[in-house]
């Protein structure tokens, strides 16, 4: 990962351009109101897939079914 560390699926981190690593986020599912505080640890493919946050699998399994693949959230960083 872009901070230097191996990537773990079992920590609450997340990738994303938009934000400093290291930055921590509140990361809301719109359909069903569920809500993780997330780490930014890296830059991800975010980007070029027109992709605000990719959040690690224990994260993503936190506020929503892994089968769902894509969802839509909100990202608060002050909150």
């Amino acid at each position: 990962m872009a901070n230097g560390q191996p990537l773990n699926d079992y920590a609450y981190t997340a990738a994303s351009y938009h934000y400093k690593l290291v930055t921590k986020v509140l990361v809301t599912n719109i359909k069903n109101g569920k809500e993780i505080e997330v780490t930014i640890t890296d830059r991800g493919p975010n980007k070029r897939l027109h992709r605000t946050i990719d959040l690690s699998k224990i994260s993503f399994s936190s506020i929503a079914n892994l089968s769902d693949g894509i969802i839509d959230v909100r990202i608060d960083k002050n909150y």
